[in-house]
């Protein structure tokens, strides 16, 4: 009689999975686009998962909503939401993002838009810690310069600090560039057609 019990218990809640499962939001089309991502450790696990949680987070999400209505196309921001995933490839520095949605060609847009502001919002971020660290060190020079020109004599000290420091500007300005290089999409998002029967 027990067995019998758990046997009936297993089988409900086996239906329950399937049945919500099957209510699971994916529309009909699904759009996939991939970006490669330099700046985060390939063993970072939790930069990854953040990576993927800011590619298609709530913010990200309305810009994309917004930029939509601009251009005279609606979409319930809930099912976007929805229907979009990003997760890592496993053993890459791949990024893969998936937009599930009832109409190929929005799914498609919607899929892309995120793709660039993403890129957009990761580059801004980054060249804001540039800028910042580069105002910084900036300040720290004229400092030196001045300390260094209102003393009579040589500072050797001041003067290896003057020079690390303006080397470590440079450094600064040449990482800001390679930022540009840290992420770019490897393959812009698009619905794959069926294959065509003969």
């Amino acid at each position: 009689m027990r067995s019998w019990l758990l046997v009936m218990v297993a089988v409900a809640v086996g239906a329950a999975a399937c049945q919500r499962t099957r209510r699971a939001p994916e529309g009909r089309f699904r759009a996939v686009g991939t970006v490669v991502l330099d700046g985060v450790a390939a063993d970072d696990r939790a930069g990854w998962g953040t990576e993927a949680e800011i590619l298609v987070s709530r913010a990200a999400i309305l810009e994309v909503i917004e930029k939509l209505r601009l251009n005279h196309t609606e979409l319930d921001p809930e099912l976007l939401r929805r229907g979009a995933s990003a997760r890592r490839r496993p053993d890459t520095r791949i990024l893969e993002l998936t937009v599930r949605l009832d109409d190929a060609r929005l799914a498609t847009v919607a899929c892309n838009l995120l793709l660039d502001g993403y890129l957009d919002r990761r580059l801004g971020r980054a060249h804001a810690s540039m800028d910042d660290l580069e105002r910084q060190l900036s300040n720290q020079l004229d400092g030196l310069r001045a300390a260094l020109g209102a003393d009579a004599g040589p500072d050797p000290v001041a003067d290896q600090l003057y020079r690390t420091t303006l080397a470590r500007l440079a450094e600064v300005q040449l990482s800001a560039r390679a930022i540009e290089r840290d992420a770019h999409v490897l393959d812009a998002c698009s619905v794959p057609r069926p294959p065509r029967s003969r």
